[in-house]
């Protein structure tokens, strides 16, 4: 920001931070053209490199370092603002929260303010997934690669004096760390690439070199505008064409360099002005602000509100992420950063004190399991029940399920039923579990895993899926008995976002001849939320209200999804069943995820609970036999 001691202060520097808070903000807001958004947080690391390495370098060559004020000075500007931000999510979610996700968020809580959040996440969650939406301090990862990164800090002011020791030292970590994170990608390994030190090191050590070199860059005006405006362009026009799943992982350099090439030649012309422009850095210097603000503020929303996010609530989150942002800058921020030295201690003091609270207040929510006995003695007695349903529900499936599953790979049996065999994710595990239970059919049905990931990316890598898996997947199901002996095949995913890849099974030889199934998967709002929300509808879970509003809100892209899938099938002469069908009557336009006697039939958004499976057996016996009678088989390599 602006004001840092020991170099001079550039504008244009806060109003690229500008550049990289803005596309984070829209991106987690799930505004469609920002689908790249995410890579102003490589942005960030770069300037981060920038500045610290030209601070230390500064002061080193003034012999003013010090250690000691080197740590003072990052932690007053970062735990502030992140213990306000911290505090404030823990008070709103111990509210809105529900005991399961108030105890995860004491574990990132305390993950966050030991500065491992990345590590936590990494062992926890898939950035990617629907569920991140209500993660409220996620986005704390990027804080804790960056903290890790300064423990490298009195290298860079050992060796300072030495300026060729120290580039080289650098450019070999940037070298070294993403040629690690592109063969991380290329391994499947994309979380750990995209959470843990090893792999982002890279970004901000090219920023550090840049601190480097700058002095070396002879002032060219022409040039270095039109450098500087092109790098602009194409930094851009990553955050809006650039997604998650489709841009290879040498893409994300991209970026990077343009960051790079922003710092090193944007110091006059027409690009400058408009970095520097008063709006670009006054969204700058809040930007760290804005940053720890965006994402609870979003989380939180979602929490609170059971169907997708509209319009005005997206832009009315972002206004207040804004504004929290701006006050915490006046009063917290920047106090804190500008205290005179006389008065530091009882800042460390309070710091301290507020951290060890936080910290064991994290615990403590932990330990009690969301503060669980305290939240439900505090609800309506029958909502109470209710979630006390869903949480049972859970529990028995886990048992069923692992019992049932232990099954699902031995060799058919030598009889004459039509041997079945059901391909997928865990939601084939439901569809396995509902054909082998109850009465007999005339189906012999086995299971094994293949993810549609797996299936999209030819078994070589894929977002939340680690290739090893992926690979081994997808081999033994070519290479299974199981296919070869199978009379059908049952494709159960999710497909959210691969639908487009179901046309490829039907073109792997082995397929050659079976008669292939697709299963249509159906996806409503949380049902955590729903049982939550039971209150707006008199409590009753089978009203009507109810009903209809879960119609309104099935979950889009398993319908976009569905259709995709059902356009390739009759392509290629494939049957369907559409799980839809089972929940919901088009013709009143309603859906029913309870029991007559009010016990949820799902347990998240779309795997069947003990109590949905004993209503979905019989339905999905039924729709596998007209499926499987039906006299279509793949026409193999036909155009798809």
């Amino acid at each position: 920001g602006g004001g840092v001691t020991g170099i001079r202060y550039r504008p244009e520097v806060d109003g690229l931070r500008a550049v990289a808070v803005l596309p984070v903000i829209l991106f987690h807001a799930g505004v469609p053209p920002f689908t790249g958004g995410f890579i102003g947080v490589d942005v960030f690391f770069v300037i981060s490199g920038y500045l610290i390495t030209s601070i230390v370098l500064a002061e080193s060559d003034a012999g003013a370092f010090s250690l000691w004020n080197f740590y003072d000075r990052r932690l007053r500007r970062i735990l502030p603002a992140l213990l306000t931000v911290v505090a404030l999510t823990a008070v709103v979610g111990a509210i809105l929260m529900t005991p399961g996700q108030l105890k995860e968020l004491g574990q990132s809580i305390v993950a966050a303010l030991a500065f491992s959040a990345n590590i936590f996440f990494w062992l926890k969650l898939d950035y990617w997934s629907q569920s991140s939406e209500l993660v409220p301090l996620l986005h704390l990862w990027s804080l804790g690669v960056e903290e890790q990164f300064y423990l490298l800090t009195p290298l860079i002011a050992l060796v300072a004096r030495r300026r060729t020791v120290l580039l080289g030292l650098f450019a070999g970590l940037a070298v070294a760390s993403f040629a690690a994170m592109l063969f991380m990608h290329q391994s499947g390994h994309i979380a750990a690439a995209f959470y843990l030190l090893p792999f982002r090191a890279w970004e901000i050590a090219v920023g550090a070199v840049a601190a480097l070199v700058q002095n070396r860059i002879r002032p060219s005006g022409l040039r270095d505008d039109v450098v500087s405006g092109v790098a602009l362009a194409a930094l851009l026009a990553c955050v809006v064409l650039v997604d998650d799943r489709s841009a290879p992982a040498l893409m994300f350099g991209l970026p990077v360099l343009c960051t790079v090439v922003l710092i090193l030649f944007c110091r006059e012309g027409v690009t400058q002005k408009l970095l520097a422009a008063r709006a670009m850095v006054l969204i700058g210097l809040i930007s760290y602000s804005l940053y720890l603000f965006h994402q609870p503020v979003l989380a939180l929303l979602r929490i609170a509100s059971p169907r997708p996010l509209e319009p005005l609530q997206i832009l009315a989150a972002i206004a207040v992420t804004f504004a929290l942002a701006s006050l915490t800058y006046r009063f917290i921020e920047s106090p804190c950063r500008k205290r005179p030295a006389r008065r530091v201690a009882p800042l460390h003091y309070a710091l301290a004190g507020s951290l060890a609270a936080l910290f064991l207040a994290g615990l403590m929510v932990h330990r009690t399991d969301g503060l669980r006995d305290q939240k439900l003695a505090m609800m309506d007695p029958q909502l109470q029940s209710a979630l006390l349903n869903l949480e049972n529900e859970r529990a028995t499936r886990i048992e069923l399920w692992r019992a049932r599953l232990l099954h699902d790979r031995r060799p058919f049996e030598a009889t004459d039923d039509v041997k079945v065999l059901i391909v997928g994710d865990s939601l084939s595990e439901d569809l396995f579990v509902a054909a082998t239970t109850g009465e007999a059919t005339g189906l012999d049905v086995r299971r094994l895993p293949l993810d549609d990931e797996c299936i999209r990316t030819d078994g070589r890598s894929g977002t939340g899926k680690e290739a090893p898996t992926c690979r081994a997947e997808l081999d033994g199901f070519l290479r299974s008995a199981l296919l070869r002996d199978a009379d059908a095949v049952v494709f159960a995913n999710a497909w959210l976002t691969n639908a487009d890849a179901l046309g490829k099974v039907f073109d792997y030889p082995a397929m050659r001849g079976k008669r292939v199934v697709v299963y249509e998967t159906h996806g409503f709002l949380d049902m955590l939320s729903v049982t939550m929300s039971l209150d707006r509808f008199g409590l009753d879970p089978n009203s009507e209200d109810l009903q209809r509003f879960l119609y309104l809100n099935r979950h889009q892209r398993t319908l976009t999804a569905n259709a995709a899938l059902q356009q390739i099938s009759e392509r290629r002469g494939a049957t369907t069943i559409r799980a839809f069908d089972f929940f919901c009557d088009p013709g009143t336009e309603r859906c029913r995820l309870f029991t007559p006697a009010g016990r949820p039939m799902v347990i998240d958004q779309a795997h069947l609970s003990e109590s949905g499976l004993q209503m979905f057996r019989p339905w999905l016996k039924r729709e596998l036999s007209r499926s499987i009678e039906a006299p279509r088989r793949v026409a193999a390599n036909a155009p798809g």
